[in-house]
């Protein structure tokens, strides 16, 4: 689907191309949602850097997956506690990005957070990242919040499994969906609606393959070489099959 880099394109779900996302910019080689990972991401030629991006007390974008600190820095605090302090910003991973790498921009809902769209999407706006990039999340209202600020901005929705009543999703571009969920129906009942789907998050090759074979968009990460191998290695038995 997004058949070159750090360019967007619409949705074409005929398109023999899966393109590839690092999850947390590629967490399997790197420290996650780090300057580090994102370099690790361009390097390794994925589409996509993915990353999670929460507030700071002071009102401050950052990179983070988890509510606490403690996985990740060993300090047991919460993200809204805190100032910002050494934790990669958004607007510095996108100065980065430019050019080189589009960004998956998972936007996490914590209770703390009300305003958090609006900022993001006035940092994607301000630094002309909005072709550059997807703004995705689990909370679907904070995609109907994006929507109604910038309609263009691309939305996907980030869903724990897959189900009906898709068509009623008009705030979702595309939905990015665990893969133990997805099915080739799934996908082509997205495709009919004009939907790309991303699977997340593949690891090992034989699910790397299945998906391929569901005809999954992108696939998401923390090893984007292996997918690359995978993909190719699917299409290669594929030819040799006809």
């Amino acid at each position: 689907v997004y058949a070159m880099r750090a360019t967007r394109a619409e949705a074409t779900a005929s398109s023999q191309y899966i393109s590839v996302s690092a999850h947390r910019g590629g967490a399997r080689k790197a420290p996650e949602n780090t300057m580090s990972a994102i370099k690790y991401a361009v390097d390794s030629m994925s589409d996509y850097a993915e990353i999670d991006v929460q507030e700071t007390s002071d009102g401050e974008i950052v990179l983070m997956h988890d509510t606490n600190l403690k996985r990740t820095t060993g300090l047991n605090a919460s993200i809204w506690t805190l100032t910002y302090d050494e934790i990669s910003q958004l607007e510095e991973v996108i100065a980065y990005a430019k050019g080189k790498i589009n960004l998956n921009i998972e936007v996490k809902y914590n209770g703390h957070n009300q305003n958090i769209v609006k900022k993001v999407v006035k940092i994607i706006e301000d630094n002309d990242f909005v072709d550059q990039c997807v703004l995705t999340s689990m909370n679907y209202n904070f995609l109907r919040k994006a929507k109604k600020v910038n309609p263009d901005i691309k939305t996907g929705y980030t869903m724990k499994m897959s189900y009906g009543g898709l068509e009623d999703m008009d705030a979702a571009d595309f939905f990015s969906v665990k893969y133990t969920y997805i099915t080739e129906s799934f996908v082509e009942h997205a495709h009919s609606l004009g939907k790309e789907v991303c699977a997340w998050t593949l690891n090992y090759q034989g699910d790397m393959q299945r998906m391929v074979n569901c005809g999954v968009d992108n696939i998401i990460t923390d090893d984007p070489e292996l997918v690359r191998k995978a993909v190719s290695y699917t299409h290669l038995r594929a030819h040799e099959t006809d």
